[in-house]
């Protein structure tokens, strides 16, 4: 505790004394930078680190964003995500390629729970991203720019790790239906929970769409349209 005199004067006193003083708290009563909430990313390092910690660009997309903003395909997820630039060829189903940082689509690596996912069957290694529906996603980690010294030359332009929901407490059971034009369907369900030291998390979702053509009726010259 400190005390500091202060002299001053009025009509009926010469002189007063003021005591300030502040109540002195405890160090653990005091939050520390390490106790205060920080966003936890593991790709950029391969560890749990800080995201205020992490040297690279890494944006996250959490099951709330993907919820919020009704996203079912992982295109669509990454068409919010800067510095990445996606072609479609075509519709809803037809190849979908990612480039980051300039550099060539089969030079982004993906992941799913850590576990590579490019596909080696395709002559350039490239992978296609129009089938990954995202239904029973916790998280999407993008980190851009070169990660090469940890996950090899596949990932020059960066990585873009997709990590599954975790089940926890009493199985739980869930089921969606969207219907729109086109004959579109989207059905999905899920079920996830845990028992003792084992969890269980599954989803299944489905996509059909006949899609609309891509040439305006004053073009096709009478012709049908092409379900594209």
């Amino acid at each position: 505790m400190k005390i500091y005199p202060i002299l001053c004067s009025s009509r009926r006193l010469s002189a007063a004394v003021v005591f300030l003083h502040a109540p002195l708290l405890p160090a653990a009563e005091l939050p520390s930078p390490e106790q205060e909430w920080q966003e936890i990313v593991v790709t950029a390092s391969r560890l749990p680190t800080a995201r205020a910690r992490v040297a690279s660009s890494t944006t996250v997309i959490t099951a709330d964003d993907i919820a919020r903003k009704q996203l079912r395909s992982l295109p669509q997820a990454l068409q919010t995500v800067p510095g990445l630039h996606l072609v479609q060829a075509g519709g809803a189903g037809q190849q979908t390629s990612v480039f980051m940082r300039g550099t060539n689509s089969n030079q982004t690596l993906v992941l799913i729970d850590g576990i590579e996912a490019n596909d080696p069957s395709n002559p350039n290694g490239a992978m296609d991203l129009s089938g990954l529906m995202i239904e029973n996603v916790e998280r999407i980690e993008v980190v851009r720019g070169p990660q090469s010294s940890l996950y090899g030359s596949e990932a020059i332009g960066g990585v873009i790790n997709i990590i599954t929901r975790k089940g926890a407490g009493k199985a739980t059971a869930t089921a969606r239906l969207e219907v729109g034009s086109n004959d579109t369907v989207n059905p999905s369900m899920d079920i996830a929970g845990s028992r003792g030291p084992f969890d269980y998390a599954a989803g299944l979702s489905y996509l059909d769409t006949d899609g609309h053509s891509v040439t305006p009726q004053r073009l096709r010259n009478g012709a049908e349209k092409e379900n594209d």
